[in-house]
């Protein structure tokens, strides 16, 4: 495990790219995912993964004192490796209260692009001890975006502190949060009484094995109305501009 570095002025350095193996001087009938790297870079690949708290959603080579455009994010598809990755973002932004393993003890809310898109020239999906290539993430939204956002930034030698503080104070977000958050509840409330109301009328008396039934089905619904509710929720408040997420 290797040691965070917590000295802002050593972060401030651009990252160097990082070399790959040309696939074409590899044995192709026995190709091994790491083999497009060199040993050094495995080795500071594995040593992110492993210094990567497992509360935590992100860390860029040079928090370990490797300048080297590489980052790991966990994002909401899985965990991911980028090399010499590209950040393509939209006009559309957010929110986002953010914390810093390199910054203890600091979080600032900040202004994130709501997607972006991620090339690079090589990504990793880690499965336990498994690297898998893939092409690429696919558009990130909210959180994912804003994880791929601060990792790339220390690519480039940019803190969270360089960032002046998102037009809106975290109060007024969890003022809409709560608000938010009721409206699910509300809602979810009312979706509730109205099948419990059409349910009472429907059946009056039933065997034993059929209320067993019935309250299995119920409680499908119910996860079912549950996550609906918080899909379109989700979907307003990117809309609005009103999640609220926090990365470290």
């Amino acid at each position: 495990m290797a040691t965070i570095i917590t000295d802002p002025a050593s972060l401030r350095q651009v990252s160097r790219p990082v070399e790959l193996t040309d696939p074409e001087t590899l044995d192709k009938d026995d190709l091994q995912p790491l083999d497009l790297v060199s040993q050094e870079t495995e080795g500071l690949i594995k040593d992110l993964l492993e210094t990567l708290p497992e509360d935590n959603l992100g860390l860029a080579a040079p928090q370990i004192g490797e300048f080297e455009r590489i980052f790991v994010a966990r994002l909401s598809s899985g965990l991911f490796v980028f090399i010499n990755p590209h950040l393509t973002k939209s006009d559309t932004a957010f929110a986002s209260t953010e914390g810093c393993l390199s910054l203890p003890g600091i979080t600032q809310c900040v202004s994130r692009a709501v997607r972006t898109s991620i090339k690079a020239d090589l990504i990793y999906c880690v499965q336990g001890d498994e690297f898998i290539v893939v092409p690429t993430v696919g558009d990130m939204y909210s959180l994912d975006s804003a994880i791929t956002q601060h990792e790339y930034e220390h690519l480039e030698g940019v803190l969270l502190t360089d960032h002046a503080d998102a037009p809106e104070s975290q109060q007024e977000f969890a003022e809409k949060d709560a608000k938010r958050r009721q409206r699910i509840t509300v809602k979810r409330q009312i979706r509730v009484a109205k099948t419990q109301h059409a349910t009472n009328k429907k059946v009056t008396k039933i065997n034993p094995k059929r209320a067993a039934k019935l309250k299995k089905i119920q409680k499908q619904n119910h996860r079912l109305r549950r996550k609906r509710v918080e899909i379109e929720e989700y979907q307003k408040a990117i809309k609005e501009g009103t999640i609220n997420p926090s990365i470290p």
